[in-house]
């Protein structure tokens, strides 16, 4: 068996990742989500580069997304627990 991690390289984000593997803010930022509002709100979509066209809505929360993961990989658990 492979040793176990210390806490000085665990993060909060490897704590969630590890309890919720489809950590999102919102749905639609799986893979495969069928987006409503594209569909039927003409206007709000746009390609934010994720390929194809995807609510306005969908890329503001994807940025924030990004944000968070970024925040939470940068608080080890030592610094929670030590």
């Amino acid at each position: 068996m492979p040793p176990w991690p210390k806490l000085e390289e665990l993060t909060l984000l490897d704590v969630i990742l590890v309890t919720d593997r489809e950590f999102f803010l919102n749905p639609c930022l799986g893979k495969g989500y069928d987006c409503e509002y594209v569909k039927g709100c003409h206007g709000l979509e746009q390609d934010c580069g994720e390929g194809g066209r995807i609510c306005s809505v969908h890329c503001e929360l994807a940025r924030v997304q990004r944000v968070l993961e970024q925040e939470l990989k940068k608080m080890p658990l030592a610094r929670l627990f030590g």
